[in-house]
């Protein structure tokens, strides 16, 4: 998977690309270096990215409460940090 993910101190950050108001969720693979992610809610009140950090958290195993949008709250290009886990450990997860 050609996936451009870094390993920070407090975790990994990742780049997804997603693609809101889909039919159904799920990761569909890469774009670009980019996780391309698909989430069924719409891109108003910040419900997409609400479902795109409870979609990652549950295929990481990691809590919500440890992934989160550090840049592109407004865009579909995002960069996602997931705390307590290592780019490595995350090619593993996502295979």
């Amino acid at each position: 998977m050609d996936l451009n993910a870094t390993d920070r101190p407090d975790g990994v950050v990742l780049a997804v690309l997603v693609h809101p108001k889909a039919k159904r969720q799920g990761i569909l693979g890469t774009h670009d270096g980019c996780l391309k992610v698909s989430v069924s809610a719409p891109a108003e009140q910040n419900k997409a990215n609400k479902a795109l950090v409870a979609l990652l958290a549950k295929r990481t195993g990691a809590k919500k409460s440890k992934v989160h949008v550090v840049s592109g709250q407004k865009s579909r290009r995002k960069l996602i940090l997931i705390e307590g886990m290592t780019a490595k450990r995350l090619m593993q997860v996502l295979g």
